[in-house]
């Protein structure tokens, strides 16, 4: 079991993000028992009649090498790592070939399920409609100026005079949205001339959604309110609610159908293994 401290090093950033040597004892137990797990899978893995056909190349096991190597700011760190999880080089390079091998098996058993085809896809497309309806999502700026009876000039009745005076400019000159955001904004979108991006409903704060969605392309809103502050809102652009037609979405669902068929493969198999 020499690739077993590979194992705990892999177990031990997936679900913690540390190294062993900083695991909590019930940590420690908890990984070191998982390693055991998964080392004792790979042997049944190794063990079969399909990883007589799997050879990895030692190019492959130098490129893995090098691309841990290089996660590094120098080769000291790298090894000091190394010893930190139990490890050294050559021990590392083992337990690379072989997971390169058990991936590879996978791989092969993989291979063996069937091909999606386009009409599975299309049948699945009409059985699952729902997954393929986009929603309603709307283009939209704001300038806004916030409540703050702590600061001079926020005071409820001036951040009100305020934002009135600007959608009274607004009024007269729509076209200067943008300008005025970047000027008297007090939100971080001010720099992008008040953008908030596309957004669908419920996304914003209700006071500024509701008034959103109830408004047409290129239209400026009145003053409105929220826990931030006061607002002035322009929605920008509509893009109506639609269901992307299969053709469109062919390619990504006939890869990702053959993917879930792959992994049921590759389940079916290792359930089989004694």
């Amino acid at each position: 079991m020499q690739t077993l401290a590979y194992l705990e090093f892999q177990t031990a950033q997936a679900h913690h993000g540390k190294p062993v040597a900083q695991l909590s004892t019930a940590e420690k137990q908890a990984v070191h028992q998982e390693a055991v797990r998964q080392w004792q899978l790979e042997e049944k893995i190794l063990a079969t009649p399909e990883a007589l056909a799997c050879i990895v190349e030692p190019a492959s096991q130098d490129d893995a090498l090098t691309t841990l190597r290089n996660r590094y700011p120098d080769r000291g760190s790298f090894l000091a790592d190394l010893a930190a999880n139990g490890m050294n080089e050559t021990l590392l390079k083992e337990a690379l070939a072989r997971e390169l091998r058990v991936d590879a098996v996978l791989t092969l058993v993989a291979a063996r399920a069937p091909r999606v085809s386009e009409q599975d896809a299309e049948i699945f497309y009409w059985q699952h409609i729902e997954r393929f309806k986009v929603p309603e999502t709307r283009e939209a700026r704001h300038i806004l100026v916030t409540i703050n009876d702590t600061l001079a000039g926020n005071h409820r009745d001036e951040a009100r005079a305020r934002i009135e005076s600007i959608a009274a400019q607004l009024a007269a000159q729509p076209e200067r949205f943008a300008d005025l955001a970047l000027q008297y904004s007090e939100c971080p979108t001010a720099l992008q001339g008040g953008e908030l991006g596309w957004v669908k409903e419920g996304q914003l704060y209700p006071e500024l959604d509701t008034t959103l969605f109830g408004m047409a392309a290129g239209q400026i809103s009145a003053t409105l309110e929220s826990p931030l502050g006061f607002h002035v809102l322009q929605c920008t652009d509509i893009r109506p609610a639609e269901t992307k037609p299969f053709d469109e979405i062919k390619q990504k669902l006939l890869a990702s159908l053959q993917e879930q068929r792959e992994r049921r493969q590759q389940k079916s198999w290792l359930r089989g293994l004694s």
